[in-house]
């Protein structure tokens, strides 16, 4: 039996180098220079697979368990500007960039840590393990064959009201990160799942490395506070939801200005100048942007606050409110 490394699925001999599940022929698809050869071995059970995502600052592969015998991604911290890896498994920092390469290691493994705590949240992609090996780190976290948001909407623009249905359940998700002192910092139309009963799940985080907007110099890798990361999020949600709504990339209040010149009752007034605060990175926290979401005109279609807390609350008043009326009280 043979283990396709671009599906991880297991299939006869006789099918030789071709995957019937997936055609993938081993040896067609070269791996890109700065990532793990796939086959090589982690922890002596991660089974490394093909590069499923890059970014600047990390790699992400399918893998497999061999001990739980199933379907991982593999996240491995590798920002391209600071480090190199000719051959083999070992990534190394550029001199010049050595301390800035610790700085994020470090803080790309207390945030997978961080993030193996929220395994029973349904929003979030769970976390399986994290650890350090070949001078970088993992996170080793389930893998979903989804669709994302963006993939799902292809571009097309969507009623306020349905966007503010996902941007409530997208604040949940960010929600529950920051309560537990991380932010996720790549937040984003295609950083999220969705599934057939239309829930997201949060995944993809990143921000171990982050551009400082205030510098101006852009491509300029530094760290950024946690409180600066928070804004961060929010800005990505204002985003996604301007994105959502007008089907065109959002960046800052004055490009959502000029995005709706042409229908100014698209949004509220409160609404436009809640998002445009936060687009502009004004808002210091998920609670301050849905409070002034919900004034105004903006009201009806904000987010009520215990949403953001947890749905539990909004299903307990559901079922008070229910028995008030059977019993003839309401």
């Amino acid at each position: 039996m043979r283990r396709c490394l671009n599906c991880m699925e297991e299939y006869p001999d006789q099918h030789g180098n071709t995957c019937p599940y997936c055609g993938f022929t081993e040896g067609e698809k070269e791996s890109q220079p700065s990532s793990l050869r796939p086959g090589s071995i982690l922890q002596r059970r991660y089974i490394v697979g093909n590069v499923i995502k890059a970014r600047e600052q990390d790699l992400t592969y399918i893998g497999w368990d061999a001990l739980f015998e199933r379907k991982v991604q593999i996240q491995e911290y590798y920002p391209k500007k600071l480090a190199e890896r000719k051959e083999g498994l070992l990534a190394k920092p550029y001199p010049d960039g050595e301390e800035s390469y610790r700085e994020g290691l470090k803080n790309f493994y207390s945030r997978s840590r961080e993030l193996l705590r929220l395994y029973q949240e349904e929003d979030i992609v769970t976390y399986f393990a994290c650890f350090e090996e070949n001078g970088t780190a993992y996170g080793v976290m389930d893998y979903q064959k989804r669709e994302t948001l963006g993939h799902r909407l292809q571009g097309r623009p969507v009623k306020p009201e349905t966007a503010m249905r996902i941007l409530q359940k997208a604040m949940a998700a960010v929600g529950k990160i920051h309560r537990i002192g991380i932010y996720h910092g790549m937040v984003g139309i295609d950083t999220f799942w969705i599934t057939s009963q239309d829930k997201l799940i949060a995944k993809d985080f990143g921000g171990w490395l982050l551009s400082v907007p205030e510098s101006g110099e852009e491509g300029l890798v530094g760290q950024i506070s946690e409180e600066a990361g928070v804004r961060e999020d929010i800005w990505g949600l204002a985003r996604m939801f301007c994105r959502l709504v007008t089907g065109r990339e959002i960046l800052n209040s004055h490009m959502l200005e000029e995005a709706l010149r042409s229908d100014r009752k698209l949004l509220g007034k409160a609404q436009v100048a809640a998002l445009g605060r936060a687009l502009d990175r004004k808002l210091q926290s998920l609670e301050q942007f849905q409070a002034e979401l919900s004034q105004g005109e903006g009201a009806k279609a904000a987010i009520p606050l215990p949403l953001v807390i947890g749905g539990a609350v909004i299903a307990a008043a559901v079922i008070i409110i229910a028995v008030l009326i059977l019993g003839g009280i309401v």
